[in-house]
């Protein structure tokens, strides 16, 4: 390898794909434009196809550096030559570095620079994207090194593409984000390494069949390692637990908060208090209800038609909510029952609770910045917006919003963005963000059937709001017992 030699190769390049070179310095700086004033986690439209753009130009770029110098051919005109084929691959791969992944990490700095957030302090958030913007342009390399000319390189291009786009899909059922994380990684490894082996061949060997077959065989790698199922884990996790779990009545004789839902014609709300005992500090726990038996005294059963769990974020008590059939109601009175049901539990490791109210902005959070604005211009069809964004990864955020003066209760989670007729993952941009809304409306018109998504619009000075992540700890299903209720003390009067 001579430095002279990697110079040279590396200044015809340039001065051959300069205009291609300016382009991509264009939609890198328009992008970057556009993701330092978003604040919304879905892009607009020029933005949303700029994320498709700049990546397809960024690989042309490469594959055109490396056909400018083509490898199969058959006799390519550097071999005839004293260059070895270490200064050409080198003064390709410095061609890439200086022109692509240069120009991207300034990019991102400049970005999070405007959105608060200092790129020296997010040196592994900086790394991060590098490495992933490596894949796509060690991939392309090694995909030109298997061509003869552009428009095979493109063809080619395109089908990777539409394969990639894979680990951008949300987690499937019964996946942990650990479990996906792991996967996008065995996968980018996989790429990585079949790419640099392919480009090492080529120029080392120009052995193209080998070559292809490997591209081919990573690909394959890659698909079953992607698509490999997982099962969800039904065991409670002993980083969850101190003491062995009990889910039990708690004992209060505190009312329901007052929650309104939906309630069919023909049946009656019941709210029990329960309370889940054996929880490590900062556990938290999601309960889904199977719908429980009753049984009276007597050895009669009744069926109910629903049950849900409802919980203040930061209160022990777990409401279990249930609907029964008016004359099963009416048939058991003041008997005591014996609830017998079945709860499937998902632990989370949840962070400290930031509150805050609405129309705030820069909410320090343990893990990113929030804002809770009320967005819409037009009084009758406002939204609370809840957006966090933070240069690293965004954990599962659970937000919950109390009016303390009834005590009700609505809660969501953020999500990355909504489906709309263009393309909307942000991949490129060094900021991540997640968003929720609620709606807020009149009073009198508030629908019982959603009601987990409208606020009354007079209570939105008084309300609060809480904040926290919720990273997943696995799941698990147990039965339980609740004696002795009296179902009259624990129906809800609407």
């Amino acid at each position: 390898m001579r430095l002279h030699f990697i110079w040279h190769i590396f200044r015809k390049d340039v001065r051959r794909q300069w205009w291609m070179i300016v382009l991509t310095l264009l939609l890198l700086a328009r992008l970057a434009h556009f993701d330092s004033w978003r604040s919304d986690a879905t892009p607009g439209y020029e933005e949303g196809w700029l994320y498709i753009l700049l990546p397809l130009a960024w690989s042309v770029l490469a594959a055109l550096a490396v056909l400018d110098d083509p490898v199969v051919a058959e006799s390519p005109f550097w071999m005839t030559v004293p260059c070895d084929w270490r200064s050409v691959l080198a003064a390709k791969v410095v061609f890439v570095i200086t022109l692509i992944h240069f120009p991207y990490l300034i990019g991102c700095a400049v970005v999070m620079q405007a959105r608060g957030f200092a790129p020296l302090e997010y040196p592994d958030a900086l790394l991060e994207k590098q490495i992933v913007l490596l894949v796509v342009t060690l991939t392309s390399l090694a995909v030109a090194t298997l061509v003869r000319n552009l428009t095979q390189f493109l063809m080619i291009a395109i089908a990777l593409a539409t394969v990639a786009g894979a680990p951008s899909l949300p987690l499937r059922l019964g996946e942990t984000s650990a479990v996906h994380h792991v996967k996008e990684v065995v996968v980018f490894s996989v790429i990585t390494l079949a790419a640099l082996w392919i480009a090492f061949r080529q120029y080392g060997r120009h052995s193209v069949d080998a070559a292809r077959a490997a591209g081919v065989i990573s690909i394959a790698i890659a698909a079953i390692a992607w698509w490999f199922p997982t099962k969800p884990s039904t065991q409670i996790p002993a980083n969850a637990i101190s003491t062995p779990l009990k889910l039990q009545q708690s004992g209060s004789d505190e009312p329901h908060p007052g929650l309104t839902n939906y309630r069919p014609d023909g049946t009656v709300q019941l709210a029990i208090p329960l309370i889940v005992e054996g929880l490590k500090p900062g556990v938290s726990i999601d309960l889904r209800l199977l719908r429980p038996n009753l049984e009276a005294t007597d050895g009669r059963s009744y069926g109910t038609t629903q049950a849900y769990s409802y919980f203040t974020p930061d209160e022990p008590t777990i409401w279990e909510m249930i609907q029964v059939r008016t004359y099963d109601f009416k048939a058991i009175g003041d008997s005591p029952v014996t609830v017998r049901g079945k709860a499937f539990e998902n632990f989370y490791r949840q962070s400290r609770i930031t509150w805050t109210t609405v129309d705030k902005s820069l909410v320090p959070t343990p893990f990113a910045t929030c804002q809770t604005p009320i967005v819409g211009d037009n009084p009758d069809n406002q939204n609370v917006k809840v957006i966090c964004e933070s240069p690293r990864s965004l954990p599962n955020v659970q937000v919950w919003l109390l009016d303390p003066a009834k005590r009700r209760q609505w809660s969501g989670s953020l999500q990355q963005s909504v489906s709309l007729d263009y393309p909307t993952a942000t991949w490129l941009s060094p900021v991540n963000r997640k968003q929720t809304y609620f709606a807020a409306i009149d009073e009198e018109h508030l629908d019982p059937r959603s009601f987990v998504w409208q606020i009354p619009r007079a209570i939105l000075p008084s309300l609060k709001i809480a904040i926290a992540s919720r990273s997943p700890e696995g799941g698990s299903a147990i039965d339980y017992n609740l004696p002795d209720i009296k179902l009259s003390q624990y129906q809800v009067i609407p």
